[in-house]
Parts: structure tokens; C-alpha cells; sequence
């Protein structure tokens, strides 16, 4: 079935071959499958990709902040996990494919002056302004922790029982208009991800069945945050 967009493309294109042969314009040899039609279908279908892709907002993404540093805020990817955030964010808003996205190297060139600290919104737009994109996404760690809570018991120095791991990622974003300085939209994305392993000691000596670490555990939670946060958010632009 024919679609929409086919069909005023197929016009334009028949529109097209007519006003080149009344303007006596040759058109070029064409074996018997590429038609007049069929080549300028093609050309008008290419601007109008064009134009849909001129349409998109350009938007760029700062490195998270985090509301609360804790340990994991000096640990956690070598130090850096507001930049590992963010980058996580840019994979899935390109996934999406909604919005231009500027490249995470334009963002990270200088860390001094790209770095948010959390309050100052006209610095945000003022890097906005720099890059020349539409919006700047700045965003907040609310949550990103790790804990391990242990169950079962034991006797004669011997303990047989299970650890779970849990971690926990909690992030919220605004994209700011960097012409306006105004917030239009803002959204939430969590995750929880959790491990059971087997454990076990005799006097103090023990070991585990898992090779889990708190570390991948984080890994997935900022996958699985940053995911959620792309979803409740574009669809808000």
C-alpha cells in the first residue's frame, strides 16, 4: 500500500521532470528501470531527509552531578562516574534518535569549563551557547549506592547462609532552552539491581559462589537509571 509520504513524493517528483522538460532542461541517460520519476523521486525524498534532519533540536549533555559524594563518588569509574553517566545518557538519546546530540569530545575538551556544579543554571547555558546547540541537559546522582545484607546462621564456628547485594541508582535531569534560559522539561530515571550468593565460613574463614562484585552491580543499575531517564524524558521535548 501506497503510503502518504510516498504519494506527495511521487507528485513532487512528476511536478518536478515536468517543469525541467518544458524548461528544455536535458535530463541524463537513464536505463529503462530509472525513470524520470523515479530519479527525481529519489531527490526530493533526500531533501526531505534533509530537512527533517535540520528540524531535530541539537542538544548536549554535562556530566551528572552528584547531589550526595560517598564513596563510590571517588571509586566508582576511576573517579569519574558523573562523566560515565552522562555518556550512558548520550548512548540512549541517540538510541532514540529524536534529538542531534552532540558528541560527548565537544562536551569533555575542557573539564574546567564544561564541569556544573549543581545550582548555576547560566553557566549551563552559557556552555550551551558555546557548543550552539537548541538545549543542555544537566543532570543530578541522587542515589548511587551499594550495600550487602546477609541471611542465615550457623553454630560451632561454622556459617552456612547467603549474601545479597544490592545496588542502587537514582538520577533526575532538566533540559534547559539556551535561548531562554527556561526549563521545559524534566524527568526521573531509578534502577534497583540486585545479586544472591552463596557464602559460607568455618572460624572466621570463608568464601562465596559468585564472582559478583558491587562494581558490576553498579554497572548495571547506571545502565538500566539512565535508560529510564531517556524514556520519561524525550517524550517530554
Amino acid at each position: 500500500m501506497m503510503t502518504l509520504r510516498t504519494l506527495v513524493q511521487n507528485r513532487l517528483a512528476r511536478g518536478l521532470v515536468g517543469t525541467l522538460v518544458a524548461a528544455g532542461v536535458a535530463l541524463p541517460a537513464m536505463a529503462a528501470t530509472e525513470t524520470p520519476v523515479a530519479i527525481a523521486g529519489a531527490n526530493v525524498a533526500e531533501t526531505i531527509n534533509l530537512r527533517e534532519k535540520a528540524e531535530k533540536k541539537r542538544i548536549a549533555v554535562l556530566d551528572f552531578y552528584f547531589a550526595d559524594a560517598n564513596r563510590y563518588w571517588s571509586s566508582y569509574g576511576n573517579g569519574r562516574a558523573g562523566a560515565g553517566i552522562s555518556a550512558r545518557v548520550i548512548d540512549y538519546l541517540l538510541e532514540d534518535g529524536r534529538l542531534r546530540v552532540t558528541d560527548r569530545s565537544a562536551v569533555a575538551s575542557d573539564d574546567r569549563r564544561w564541569y556544573w556544579d549543581g545550582e548555576d543554571v547560566s553557566s549551563a547555558v552559557a556552555i550551551g551557547n558555546a557548543l550552539g546547540v537548541d538545549y543542555i541537559l544537566v543532570g543530578t546522582v541522587t542515589e548511587f549506592t551499594a550495600e550487602t545484607q546477609r541471611t542465615g546462621g550457623g553454630a560451632f564456628g561454622i556459617r552456612v547462609g547467603s549474601d545479597k547485594k544490592i545496588a542502587r541508582v537514582q538520577l533526575r535531569a532538566r533540559v534547559i532552552d539556551t535561548a531562554t534560559s527556561d526549563v521545559i522539561a524534566s524527568a526521573r530515571g531509578e534502577a534497583e539491581v540486585e545479586v544472591n550468593e552463596g557464602s559460607g565460613s568455618f572460624r572466621g574463614v570463608g568464601g562465596s559462589q559468585s564472582s559478583n562484585n558491587e562494581g558490576a552491580l553498579m554497572n548495571d543499575a547506571v545502565e538500566e537509571a539512565s535508560e529510564s531517564l531517556v524514556e520519561n524524558l524525550v517524550g517530554k521535548l
